[in-house]
């Protein structure tokens, strides 16, 4: 059996996977930035980033105004898109002009799913003006961390 045609299978999947890895550079922050809970000021104050912090952007609300945003650390939070930069064409561009020329992914919020995944040992977590007056669902098999 001939290994050219898997070869070039093999090649055509490396080249497909090569631009998606280029395609996640990374953002940056403009200035001192107010990393939140969820897409807006409302949310509670996950953390103070300095300016120029490094992230991945996960996504953007439509019309790129908030975006959820992964630390390198692993921590995650929304972000106001007008205080971030992205690396597009070896150089640093506005977020919230470039989003959509960048490809950047509209995503939704859900607030029980987000904060059950990335939250729920902060102490704002069970305040039940967040949940409309309900306690928070719970999570089956979720352990607090040690």
């Amino acid at each position: 059996m001939n290994s050219f045609p898997r070869r070039w299978a093999g090649i055509a999947a490396v080249a497909l996977v090569l631009p998606l890895s280029a395609a996640a550079q990374q953002a940056f922050t403009r200035g001192a930035v107010n990393l939140r809970a969820g897409p807006s000021g409302d949310y509670p104050l996950v953390a103070r980033l300095a300016p120029g912090q490094p992230l991945d952007v996960v996504g953007c609300t439509s019309g790129y105004g908030w975006c959820d945003v992964l630390l390198p650390d692993g921590g995650r939070g929304w972000v106001w898109a007008r205080n971030l930069d992205y690396a597009y064409q070896e150089q640093r561009v506005p977020l919230a002009t470039y989003g959509a020329v960048i490809g950047v992914p509209i995503v939704g919020f859900a607030i029980g799913s987000y904060w059950g995944n990335y939250y729920r040992d902060r102490p704002w977590y069970g305040d039940r003006r967040w949940w409309g007056g309900r306690p928070p669902p719970p999570v089956a098999g979720w352990q607090p961390p040690p």
